[in-house]
């Protein structure tokens, strides 16, 4: 029984640690899991997308990020870079022109910088 306590504590702990790390990161962060659901979402994240943490916690990325080219002549979904990374399990890279569509329907174009 105190090995489960033990391994309860450990979890905490990383939990704990995991979480703190998230939410002292400057840009936006969310996980989904296998079924694209929001698993972890960041503040910053959250402010960007105009959605409340609790609001989009276990939803469908999509229901709350909308990433889209920025050629605004024709709305187009740019979400290949989240679905090489679950394909891969490699972190991937927004392609510059990305144009994220927060919840009032406001458009922001977000570039990212690789990191090295």
């Amino acid at each position: 029984m105190q090995d489960v306590e033990e391994e309860k504590n450990k979890v905490t702990i990383e939990k704990d640690k995991t979480s703190a790390i998230l939410h002292s990161i400057g840009d936006g962060v969310f996980v989904v899991d296998r079924d694209l659901r929001i698993i972890l979402l960041n503040e910053v994240a959250s402010k960007l997308c105009g959605i409340k943490i609790e609001e989009a916690m276990g939803k469908k990325y999509h229901e709350v990020f909308r990433f889209i080219y920025e050629d605004l002549s024709e709305e187009r979904v740019n979400d290949k870079f989240i679905k090489d990374a679950i394909t891969t399990g490699n972190m991937q890279e927004m392609s510059n022109h990305t144009l994220l569509v927060q919840k009032a329907e406001t458009k922001y174009l977000y570039l990212t910088v690789p990191l090295r």
